[in-house]
């Protein structure tokens, strides 16, 4: 299981190099899915948005802006919120169990549906 982010198909500005080794990690379950095929190997993608996770604190935003930029960010999210590090291990597990057996070559979004709006 490769995990990427939703910058791979949802344009961002100053993401662009970010993106770019997003887009690789994508190209690389689907051309890695089809070279392991025939040993039974499965190549998943799952691509989080944004997560509720320390990184947070070290981007440059400071605490007095902390708020809004959450905010900010959520209203930008479907589901109205950050996502917690537990869904996206939740999905991993998915895609590593037997649950899973006939899915291979994916990406799956586990980003609260920001990527589709």
């Amino acid at each position: 299981i490769l995990t990427s982010s939703i910058a791979h198909y949802k344009g961002l500005d100053g993401h662009n190099i970010y993106a770019a080794t997003k887009a690789a990690l994508r190209s690389f379950a689907r051309s890695w899915t089809a070279d392991l095929k025939n040993r039974s190997i499965r190549v998943n993608c799952i691509s989080p948005g944004p997560i509720a996770t320390p990184i947070i604190s070290k981007m440059g935003i400071s605490e007095a802006d902390r708020e809004l930029f959450n905010t900010n960010v959520a209203s930008h999210i479907p589901a109205g919120r950050f996502g917690k590090p537990e869904e996206v291990a939740a999905a991993a597990l998915f895609l590593a169990s037997d649950e899973s057996r006939f899915i291979s070559g994916i990406d799956l979004c586990v980003d609260g549906g920001m990527g589709q709006i």
